[in-house]
């Protein structure tokens, strides 16, 4: 009898350090893994989630970047070459007194006072635009001035005007007019050391 009582608390001692054995051995690193499983698994359907946001927001996104497009090229082609500077400042001279206002001075800059390189998004030309300021002081009327502004926005070409200054003339009912109006021309790059490749 004491030989069958050592033999099942033996066998019962066997059995339970084999359970423990397994459990710390085996079921413990199957349960690691399954945790280990679930967070990557929760991490993966987040990530998919803020994918499947994004892909929703990007025909709004393609939308934006082809009508940003759309008007960089229409900018651009209103922006003449280099060459035709002295064409501008014509045409942009002629428009004023076209519009019976009275010249007082016409300065115009043979420097650019700022240049901007930028890059055609369909062709990967690489383009310069300057920017040349006129200093302009006329005299006329604030109508006459007006229609002078609403022509130059439909003219061909690029051009703004800043710092407008209007005053009343003393001797008449003209006024005294004066602002900057800014030619924009471009051309092509120097190459120094841009790459498409990077």
């Amino acid at each position: 009898m004491q030989k069958q009582r050592n033999l099942f608390i033996g066998t019962i001692a066997f059995v339970i350090v084999t359970t423990l054995f397994w459990y710390l051995i085996y079921f413990n690193n199957l349960n690691n893994s399954l945790n280990e499983m679930t967070d990557s698994y929760k991490r993966i359907e987040n990530e998919n989630r803020r994918f499947t946001e994004i892909e929703k927001k990007l025909p709004t996104i393609e939308k934006e970047w082809n009508q940003l497009k759309n008007e960089l090229t229409a900018m651009l082609d209103k922006i003449p070459t280099s060459g035709a500077y002295d064409d501008i400042s014509k045409m942009l001279y002629s428009l004023i007194q076209q519009n019976k206002l009275v010249i007082l001075t016409y300065n115009e800059s043979v420097v650019a006072i700022n240049e901007k390189e930028i890059v055609v998004p369909d062709t990967k030309e690489r383009l310069v635009i300057e920017k040349y300021p006129i200093d302009i002081e006329l005299r006329g009327s604030f109508l006459d001035f007006g229609n002078f502004l609403d022509q130059l926005s439909y003219t061909n070409y690029h051009l703004t005007t800043s710092n407008m200054r209007i005053s009343q003339n003393r001797g008449n009912d003209d006024q005294d007019i004066s602002f900057i109006s800014y030619i924009y021309t471009k051309r092509q790059a120097e190459d120094l050391s841009y790459s498409t490749a990077n």
